[in-house]
């Protein structure tokens, strides 16, 4: 279980965060949902110390509450800016292979395989689509207990994203929980469980979509738009 309390941070006078709690159980994958700017990304770095939150921010993964057990079962690669353009794919999955022993090879070669990712390419001449392909399958190969999807569909065509959506439930070790951050609403609806929106760095709404489905006769899509339009703070009742 993921147990997030009171999670708030800054940037210098600006507060990009404030009082974000909420939890996740094993095995659920929860969609994370906001306008450009809200939190979403840094929300994700929060929870794998990329940022540094306020000091009354609680953050516990199975119980571990020590960044080096809470990073050593989260899977998330914000980006490939480390990367040396002229690194080929081969390096960079020889590079998560050392660093993270739960590496899962076979896993790795499916999603790579079913992905058309060549690992002879370079990391510098790889589109945005072909990078964020590379960045979802080193992610999906880990055997960690919790996947961080940033915007994982941002630069991938209609095709392959719903192929990545239908693949990636098969792909996941048993009981991994899942926060993906994505705009593509309509998309995600069939494979989350549950739904949490940020709106001006506050958790607004927390709900799980069979709730939305039967008790407000809403898509997720809709749900969504009616908590943008609300203008007040704090979850949902």
């Amino acid at each position: 279980m993921l147990t997030v309390k009171n999670l708030s941070y800054r940037q210098g006078m600006k507060r990009i965060l404030s009082d974000i709690s909420f939890q996740v159980e094993t095995g659920e994958f929860i969609g994370l949902l906001g306008e450009n700017g809200v939190g979403k990304t840094t929300l994700m770095r929060a929870l794998t110390g990329l940022v540094i939150a306020s000091k009354e921010t609680q953050i516990s993964l199975d119980g571990h509450r020590d960044w080096g057990s809470i990073l050593a079962h989260t899977a998330f690669v914000p980006n490939l800016n480390w990367a040396s353009q002229g690194m080929t794919i081969w390096n960079v999955v020889s590079f998560y292979q050392a660093g993270y022993p739960d590496f899962n090879q076979n896993r790795w070669q499916e999603i790579a395989e079913e992905l058309q990712i060549n690992s002879k390419d370079k990391v510098g001449h790889l589109s945005k689509g072909q990078r964020e392909r590379l960045v979802f399958a080193l992610t999906v190969s880990r055997d960690a207990s919790l996947f961080l999807l940033d915007e994982p569909f941002g630069g991938v065509d209609v095709m392959t994203r719903r192929k990545l959506l239908q693949s990636l439930l098969r792909w996941l070790p048993d009981g991994a929980m899942v926060l993906m951050s994505t705009h593509e609403i309509s998309e995600i609806e069939p494979v989350i469980d549950r739904a949490i929106i940020l709106k001006h760095g506050c958790l607004v709404a927390d709900k799980e979509i069979e709730v939305i489905r039967e008790q407000y006769q809403m898509t997720l899509e809709q749900y969504f738009m009616k908590q943008h339009a609300m203008n007040r703070k704090g979850v949902e009742a």
